[in-house]
């Protein structure tokens, strides 16, 4: 019986010392980073180390009219962050057999210019279809872009190179990704997203909206210029789609993270081929390759999965560590130049990496 206790209590200590939680001096020195550094940043950062929050905590204003605080809960728009998204719905039609990604992308588009008849659905999701990055941000368009309106903007538009030769980073390619995963699941982007991903996930604060009447928590947008908080009275979210149109909040983001870890969603092998590097990524800030809406690159000698986005007075970034599990996400609701590279979510990476 003795040696049964002392077992029993052998085993709880070693419970007791895995499971601790993060000590209060990192959660601190990410804090103090950020005051000495960022003291006005606006916006919700979480931070995470083998499967434990190390920081969550929502900084600044998400209506600083109104003075409404940003939450952990607050709904940023997430700008080129949606493109990891829209490849994951992608791949989830493709495991359901409704359509497969070396299919050419004219199956799905109507009308569409002979231009693209070579274009595959691989070619769109990394980057390397060749169609120009332009898209009509003075002109008034549709809240639900249709294939129709996607076509005509640029259907008369020369190819910049040769479908799949490569890479040349292309917001319309998501767009026409989204209204793909429209055409193959007969759902709107809006009703497939929710259904096959936000809610069997419990991501209650994402979502597509471009009217914003279905958010509870939004954040407005900002811009500062000579020290004072000037709000975004530009709404791309209707341009960029299923290429930049998506809300979240850092909860939300954190699930999600956690999710591509496991076949919540899809297989190991659809998860294998959305992380594959499959083509050089020609930017100094990345510096590696491009997979299916993510970045795959490192970051002080570790592998990073990650991907920022910028619109609308909001900037973004989520920089994933698989090895080590640690990931680090940053959204903020004023475009001031600190967080859309990522130098704040690479900072704090360099924090937790430091405390190991």
């Amino acid at each position: 019986m003795k040696n049964l206790c002392i077992a029993f209590g052998l085993l709880l200590l070693v419970i007791l010392v895995t499971c601790k939680p993060p000590s209060k001096s990192e959660a601190s020195s990410i804090r103090q980073y950020l005051q000495e550094n960022h003291p006005n940043f606006s916006g919700a950062i979480l931070a995470t180390r083998d499967d434990r929050i190390i920081l969550k905590q929502g900084f600044g204003m998400a209506d600083y009219e109104k003075e409404i605080a940003n939450t952990t809960h607050t709904q940023f728009l997430i700008a080129s962050m949606t493109k990891q998204f829209t490849a994951m719905g992608i791949i989830i039609l493709q495991e359901r057999g409704r359509l497969n990604v070396n299919d050419p992308i004219c199956q799905y588009i109507r009308d569409c210019p002979e231009a693209w008849e070579t274009i595959t659905i691989h070619q769109l999701l990394t980057h390397t279809a060749g169609i120009p990055d332009r898209l009509p941000y003075s002109e008034p368009v549709s809240f639900e872009w249709t294939p129709d309106e996607v076509v005509a903007t640029f259907e008369n538009e020369a190819l910049e190179f040769t479908p799949g030769t490569q890479y040349d980073y292309c917001n319309p390619c998501y767009i026409l990704l989204g209204q793909i995963i429209v055409q193959a699941s007969g759902e709107t982007y809006a009703s497939f997203m929710a259904e096959n991903i936000f809610e069997p996930l419990g991501m209650p604060n994402s979502g597509y909206d471009p009217v914003g009447q279905a958010f509870d928590h939004p954040a407005n947008g900002y811009f500062i210029h000579n020290g004072e908080m000037i709000p975004s009275t530009i709404d791309n979210t209707s341009v960029a789609y299923s290429a930049g149109g998506l809300h979240a909040s850092v909860e939300d983001l954190y699930i999600w993270d956690q999710a591509l870890y496991t076949e919540q969603l899809v297989s190991w092998e659809s998860l294998e081929a959305i992380f594959h590097p499959y083509i050089p990524v020609p930017f100094e800030e990345y510096g590696g390759d491009y997979g299916y809406g993510w970045f795959i690159t490192e970051h002080a000698g570790h592998r990073m999965i990650t991907h920022g986005g910028l619109m609308c007075g909001f900037t973004s970034f989520i920089a994933r560590f698989p090895n080590e599990r640690v990931t680090v996400i940053v959204l903020s609701n004023v475009r001031d130049g600190n967080s859309e590279k990522g130098n704040i979510a690479l900072e704090i990476a360099n924090l937790l990496f430091a405390g190991r």
